[in-house]
């Protein structure tokens, strides 16, 4: 998760080397292949110079379905927002389904909180 996480400002990452071929769901996005996440990373121009924090003491095993593993956690992310020309920051209860190969079959943002916008940013 972590290197996942790490790798979300490289434009030139292969999602295969993170996804399983079938993803249940990316963020709001359902039923994709990893083609599809490399297409909306590549052209992603909202969400940038993103930054994520595991806090790792809240990784908990949610559910388990089908061979996949649903991880939860909460996550500090803040990225730039150009749209909104500020930083943003907040913090995500954060879900991660993970087959039996280790790659990710989904990635839900359950809950979120404490979200600010600022001029510089705050992490």
């Amino acid at each position: 998760m972590e290197k996942y996480f790490n790798s979300l400002n490289d434009k030139d990452v292969n999602a295969h080397d993170f996804f399983a071929d079938k993803i249940d769901q990316y963020i709001l996005r359902t039923d994709l292949t990893p083609a599809d996440i490399n297409h909306i990373r590549k052209y992603n121009t909202e969400f940038i110079e993103n930054k994520s924090e595991i806090n790792k003491n809240t990784i908990f095993l949610f559910d388990e379905k089908n061979g996949v593993k649903y991880w939860r956690f909460w996550n500090h992310y803040t990225c730039y927002r150009p749209s909104k020309q500020k930083f943003e920051s907040c913090n995500v209860l954060t879900e991660f389904g993970i087959n039996g190969e280790n790659k990710i079959t989904s990635i839900k943002e359950i809950k979120i909180q404490n979200l600010k916008y600022t001029k510089n940013r705050i992490d």
